[in-house]
């Protein structure tokens, strides 16, 4: 048992709890998330959000539509929904990202992306997706 948490020892932890996560949800056929992940050398705090799969497919049609409404104005074509880049993820590991959405609204980070292995989404920058997704013809 530590003595205090240390960044090493939260990580590993959050991980963890990540992957404990991830089994429950493919048992109970929904998706849950960690979220709202804070600490201090005596305290860790997290919450959960849970989706049942169902609503995922809709979710997931919205922001296609969304996506192909708005993606002219962040300076994307429609070819980029759905692609998939590798990502070093804060210097731990590789992982396989996919672009499922964008925020108009958002001018730093409009580009929503999903990493594949643990269904956690991210925000990107266009010049962050066009430098590991590249230029698309058509």
């Amino acid at each position: 048992m530590p003595q205090c948490f240390t960044r090493d020892f939260v990580e590993k932890f959050s991980q963890e709890v990540k992957d404990s996560l991830q089994a429950i949800a493919d048992k109970h056929d929904v998706r849950l998330t960690l979220k709202g992940f804070k600490w201090s050398s005596t305290k860790v705090e997290m919450s959960i959000d849970g989706i049942i799969e169902d609503a995922l497919t809709a979710i997931s049609q919205d922001e296609q539509v969304q996506f192909n409404i708005y993606c002219g104005t962040i300076g994307l074509s429609k070819d980029y929904y759905g692609r998939t880049f590798q990502w070093n993820l804060n210097g731990r590991r590789m992982t396989t990202m996919k672009i499922v959405a964008v925020e108009p609204r958002s001018h730093k980070y409009p580009i929503i992306c999903e990493d594949q292995r643990t269904k956690n989404r991210y925000k990107f920058n266009k010049s962050t997706i066009m430098a590991n997704v590249g230029v698309l013809n058509g």
